[in-house]
C-alpha cells in the first residue's frame, strides 16, 4: 500500500545504436488499479504529474484498472487531460 500511494519518477535513459540525436520522452504508467483501489483523484494526481514531464508519448503497460465491474467513464475521465498521446495495453 505504501509504494502504491506514493507515485514516484525515475528516469532511465535508453541509448539505441543509429537512433538520430533527437531525443524522445517517454512515460510509462504501470499499475494504477482504478476501480475500488484507486478513484478519479488519485488518477488526476497521476495525470498532472505525467503532464508536467513534458513527454512525447505516455504508455501505459497493464493494470489500469484493477479488475472490478463497474467502472465508470467518470473515474477515467482524467486521462482526457494527458497532453499528449497515450497508449494502452490491457
Amino acid at each position: 500500500m505504501f509504494n502504491a500511494n506514493n507515485i514516484r519518477v525515475i528516469n532511465v535513459e535508453v541509448p539505441i545504436k543509429n537512433l538520430p540525436e533527437e531525443t524522445l520522452k517517454i512515460v510509462q504508467l504501470s499499475d494504477m488499479h482504478i476501480g475500488s483501489i484507486n478513484n478519479k483523484a488519485f488518477l488526476q494526481k497521476i495525470v498532472e504529474k505525467t503532464n508536467a514531464l513534458k513527454p512525447d508519448i505516455v504508455v501505459i503497460t497493464g493494470d489500469l484498472f484493477d479488475g472490478t465491474d463497474g467502472l465508470s467513464a467518470e473515474q477515467i475521465a482524467p486521462l482526457k487531460d494527458l497532453k499528449t498521446k497515450a497508449y494502452f495495453v490491457t
